[in-house]
């Protein structure tokens, strides 16, 4: 089950020896099984920071850690952030046994965040009126500069239909231009 399992995991002993892990765990730590299986979490990530060491240490006594989003530098000078958890494991006797560690890569989801956080700053912060509407032409949003040009509150425009922002003054031709545009998946 562990060798196979969609996450990165890793058992330990008391030593914090590892004695099995999956194989995304060695395929995210560009590792191969020989490397691993016996040998110290230590002698096996020797940069390892004293505040992991100290974790270590804390589930070895009995805590359970987790952290959902963690920046962890490699030993390359790169980075990721990773979403783990650690656990101690009981042996028969009920004495703790040693260390489960689960362990996600999720640099991709937080970059992606990050990067709508900043498309969602430009568009909020942009000098021109901007309204997205859904598919049967409702507003769902609406920024400040469009708040400003039209004289609406954000509380009228959500669930309205655009038309209500019509001058009067635009030829039907350009609306119907405008919807045929969108509806063929085309910025207008």
């Amino acid at each position: 089950v562990i060798e196979t399992a969609p996450v990165a995991l890793a058992l330990l002993d008391c030593e914090t020896r590892f004695l099995v892990v999956s194989r995304r765990w060695l395929s995210d730590y560009r590792l191969d099984s020989a490397q691993v299986i016996g040998t110290r979490y230590e002698a096996l990530f020797p940069g390892t920071s004293p505040r992991w060491l100290e974790i270590l240490r804390r589930c070895l006594a009995g805590a359970s850690e987790k952290n959902d989003e963690d920046l962890v530098p490699r030993s390359d000078g790169t980075v990721e952030w990773r979403r783990w958890e650690v656990l101690p494991w009981r042996a028969g006797d009920g004495t703790i046994g040693g260390l489960l560690i689960l362990s996600e890569n999720i640099t991709d989801r937080v970059m992606a965040r990050e990067m709508v956080r900043k498309l969602s700053l430009a568009v909020e912060q942009s000098p021109n009126g901007i309204q997205i509407t859904n598919a049967e032409g409702v507003i769902e949003y609406v920024n400040a500069a469009l708040l400003t040009m039209s004289g609406y509150e954000r509380e009228e425009l959500l669930g309205a239909s655009p038309t209500m922002l019509s001058s009067g003054l635009t030829p039907a031709s350009t609306y119907a231009e405008l919807w045929q545009t969108l509806a063929e998946g085309r910025a207008w």
